[in-house]
């Protein structure tokens, strides 16, 4: 759970409208542009005149068809006439999204850009500046005790969710799902064959910014989040979904705290659409920034205005199951959720004891006019990866619940694949044990996956759906597997990012 904590001294934010500047706060830009560091500003584009549809991996085009999702303007590129005059105007594009046509970018050396640089795109219809000043060292994102493990079988976090039995031992772990875990970065994965057999690539979304790729360097976070779905029970963890694939992102940067973090995780979870992935587990989440002005506020939830969180919920939208944490702040001056937990459609994770009682630490969220959090898992005393490969079972952290009920989620969805993530999220919530008196503590509250499983199958029964792919075709008329693998053959292929482009291996 990225804690965003530490705020800049600059109050001055900018805003284009119809070639209008906007400027509020109370210190002068002189005073402003006196400071050192980047300048990095948001673009908001107008139309997406000359594009294409983004290039889809087979496996997207197989989940687009059985679930019968529509191609509309969200799945057109960036408009490349407005790329190119945006770089002939000296800018440097540092990310993009198709979902919400925006850019970052920033100028020459990070130094601020003039307005008259941006009247002279008259496609841009919106600038918010999004960081001005020196950057800062941010603080840990989770509380995260290195011990040793005790006396509790690690089978018990599922026992205690009814998960242990009609899912890990009858078998269903997730087999033909494709998981794309959006963190901080995964140091050491690459190391362990007996967790990184299920990965089958990554992208560091910072990598064209610092020159070489971090996804594997310096940062635990995504590494215990990934270990808690994907280690096998002889190593010590039981894995929500061990048999699944694993697709792993960087959008989280440890050098600065800034909102381009939201836009590198939108980023992110559009490649993850492009690659076909079932699920997104996220344990990353935000509202305060070094530059105060960037900060979130209350009367922002639920407005589909934070850049994340309309993210999240394209996302959601185009059917994948998003699973993010709710925070960790009740017990901090923020108190509530974090963003994007905020979205009526992500699956918002809070943190509960092994006593089933909510963890002090756990945000406050809502029940008008929704319910927030959704759903409760294992929050402390949770079994993770330790750096030297061995395991603790005195993690704590909303970051950890989430990926215990996303890894359980994809494996629940794996038993019924003919299911929408929709109404794989709507049986989770439906199982919880206060379901029918939700609060804004523990949401619907702690899942029963033993009783979402049955409520899925009726479904799948009054559906009549016998076959999962019925309208697409079979893997061996393709000649490859749905991760893009040739048929027959050792060789580890799927699809990798090239130019930002996925391409088969």
């Amino acid at each position: 759970m990225a804690n965003k904590g530490t705020k800049g001294d600059g109050e001055m934010t900018k805003m284009k409208t119809k070639g209008i500047y906007y400027i509020i706060g109370v210190m002068l830009l002189a005073a402003v542009e006196a400071q050192a560091g980047e300048y990095r500003y948001r673009l908001h584009l107008e139309g997406k005149p000359g594009s294409e549809v983004v290039k889809w991996s087979d496996r997207a085009l197989e989940r687009r068809a059985r679930f019968g999702i529509q191609t509309d303007s969200l799945d057109l590129e960036i408009s490349p006439e407005y790329i190119r005059r945006i770089e002939e105007a000296g800018l440097t594009v540092l990310t993009r999204s198709r979902w919400l046509n925006t850019v970052v970018v920033m100028g020459a050396e990070g130094k601020a850009v003039g307005d008259s640089t941006f009247d002279a795109l008259p496609f841009v219809k919106e600038v918010e500046l999004i960081t001005d000043h020196q950057r800062v060292t941010a603080p840990p994102r989770l509380t995260m005790d290195q011990g040793v493990v005790g006396e509790e079988d690690c089978t018990t976090p599922l026992r205690e969710v009814n998960a242990y039995e009609p899912l890990y031992e009858a078998g269903y772990r997730g087999a033909g799902m494709l998981v794309a875990v959006v963190d901080a970065g995964y140091s050491h994965v690459d190391e362990w064959d007996w967790m990184n057999h299920n990965v089958v690539g990554g992208r560091d979304m910072y990598a064209a910014m610092r020159g070489e790729s971090y996804l594997y360097k310096d940062e635990m976070h995504g590494t215990c989040c990934l270990s808690i779905m994907a280690t096998p029970l002889e190593r010590g963890i039981c894995g929500t979904a061990q048999d699944a694939k694993y697709y792993l992102m960087v959008s989280e940067s440890n050098e600065s705290e800034t909102q381009m973090e939201e836009d590198m995780w939108v980023a992110a979870v559009e490649l993850a659409d492009s690659l076909g992935a079932d699920v997104v587990s996220s344990s990353l989440g935000y509202f305060t920034y070094e530059t105060e002005f960037n900060d979130h506020n209350y009367d922002e939830f639920c407005q589909d205005k934070v850049v994340i969180s309309r993210g999240a919920n394209v996302a959601c939208k185009k059917g994948m199951l998003v699973c993010v944490a709710a925070g960790n702040e009740r017990n901090k001056s923020w108190v509530r959720l974090t963003f994007p937990a905020d979205v009526e459609d992500v699956l918002a994770v809070g943190a509960v004891t092994p006593a089933g009682e909510v963890a002090y630490f756990s945000s406050a969220g809502f029940t008008v006019p929704y319910v927030k959090p959704d759903v409760m898992g294992r929050g402390t005393r949770c079994y993770i990866v330790t750096s030297r490969g061995g395991v603790s079972s005195y993690g704590q952290g909303t970051s950890y619940a989430t990926p215990f009920i996303a890894g359980l989620c994809t494996s629940l969805w794996s038993a019924v694949p003919q299911l929408t993530a929709a109404q794989i999220r709507q049986v989770v919530r439906e199982s919880a044990s206060q379901y029918n008196e939700p609060d804004s503590l523990m949401g619907y509250g702690i899942p029963d996956f033993g009783v979402a499983l049955e409520k899925a199958r009726v479904l799948v029964e009054e559906m009549g759906i016998d076959e999962v792919r019925a309208d697409v075709p079979r893997a061996e008329e393709r000649g490859y597997d749905l991760m893009g693998r040739p048929l027959g053959r050792k060789a580890k292929g799927g699809f990798r990012v090239v130019g930002g482009r996925v391409e088969r291996r």
